[in-house]
């Protein structure tokens, strides 16, 4: 039964979800303006809900995990993506540079909190409840439609489980929406933290990008063009490459027709790159779904069907309307200028993981909600 209340929960998420991009997209939204009330409840009764299922879920698991060093044998019905590095990270007392490089933020935040779970819980639902509060202070009911997006979005809510690189990069990526606005040293500065706590790349990225805003529109274009010009030609001495696609060859070694792997190859030995942008964004978002539906894989856990497959389909929808409305194609706007940096950046990977690529679905959503700006601004 309470299996059940769980795949309820997380069914009803994404129905939701869809309804609110439906009364977007259709125009709906205008007979809604004076709902902002709404909205409040009704998140506060969703995530009183998730916050019971995570303690008594999660919780549970984590306890055990420390307390068995992580001798555990069972795993919780949902939570973000694979804890158990950052877990063992964590309770390693001299780990190595190598072992460090691709988990070090979350390590070491569990290495702050360790062993209070709900310390740790405690301390993403209240940034993303500050960055809320900020949002909405800036953009009324904007910013309930944005804190809704996000919320109803099943792989989104489940990233405030545990410590993952995803949920420092959602995070980051609100502070800077704020910033772009608010223009203030605080959400500046919070920005660049909570990216310090996600992965080496993005850190990078993210202060690249900071640089890169200065440019002039010219300027921008020619960089993402010798990027990508530059991926293309040195793909294969990425560091950490060879590895990743060794993994990629072992995993897809019996299939007769490997695309992933093609793809892969067309980059490593023909320099074609950037013609294989595309269909990688393609098969980061549906990563799940072409497991489940178009590769014939059963479906032996409901529960986690339903959160990564509405979840994909849900970024889709929203990349569908922002490229519909072309907001993601002008450079000029920071927003663009981030989206591409780390979509190109994603899909540097050889193999497709649509967790990486879900926090560009913060970027994606403020393109989609422009157009209520607009409208609250013309009738206000």
């Amino acid at each position: 039964m309470y299996k059940h209340f769980i795949l309820i929960f997380f069914t009803i998420l994404p129905i939701c979800c869809f309804a609110l991009y439906f009364a977007l997209i259709s125009q709906k939204f205008k007979k809604l303006r004076g709902s902002y009330r709404f909205f409040g409840p009704f998140l506060g009764i969703i995530f009183f809900v998730f916050t019971f299922f995570v303690f008594t879920e999660v919780r549970p698991w984590f306890d055990e995990f420390y307390k068995t060093v992580g001798q555990i044998n069972w795993f919780p019905l949902f939570s973000s993506a694979d804890p158990v590095p950052y877990l063992k990270c964590s309770i390693k007392t001299n780990p190595t540079f190598a072992y460090l490089y691709s988990i070090f933020g979350p390590c070491v935040f569990l290495r702050i909190f360790r062993p209070n779970y709900s310390l740790i819980y405690l301390f993403f639902v209240s940034s993303f409840v500050l960055l809320s509060y900020l949002l909405i202070r800036l953009r009324g009911l904007r910013g309930w439609y944005f804190i809704s997006l996000l919320l109803l979005t099943p792989w989104v809510i489940i990233q405030f489980t545990l410590p993952n690189k995803e949920i420092f990069i959602i995070l980051s990526m609100m502070n800077f929406l704020i910033y772009r606005k608010k223009k203030d040293k605080f959400t500046y500065s919070l920005s660049i933290l909570f990216a310090a706590f996600s992965r080496i790349e993005y850190i990078i990225l993210y202060l690249m990008f900071l640089a890169l805003r200065k440019f002039s529109l010219k300027m921008r274009y020619y960089f993402i063009g010798a990027l990508i010009t530059g991926i293309s030609v040195f793909y294969k001495y990425i560091p950490g490459m060879s590895d990743k696609s060794e993994d990629l060859f072992k995993y897809q070694g019996d299939a007769p027709f490997g695309f992933t792997a093609f793809l892969n190859r067309l980059c490593e030995d023909f320099y074609l790159f950037v013609l294989v942008i595309i269909p990688r964004i393609f098969l980061n978002i549906f990563e799940k779904t072409k497991g489940y539906i178009f590769s014939g894989n059963e479906v032996g856990d409901n529960i986690s069907f339903v959160i990564d497959v509405s979840s994909e389909w849900i970024f889709f929808t929203a990349l569908i309307i922002a490229v519909y409305k072309r907001k993601v194609f002008r450079l000029e706007d920071d927003r663009s200028l981030l989206f591409w940096l780390f979509v190109i950046s994603v899909v540097t990977v050889p193999f497709p993981i649509f967790r990486y690529i879900l926090p560009a679905y913060v970027l994606l959503i403020s393109f989609v909600l422009d157009d209520v700006e607009e409208i609250k601004e013309v009738n206000g």
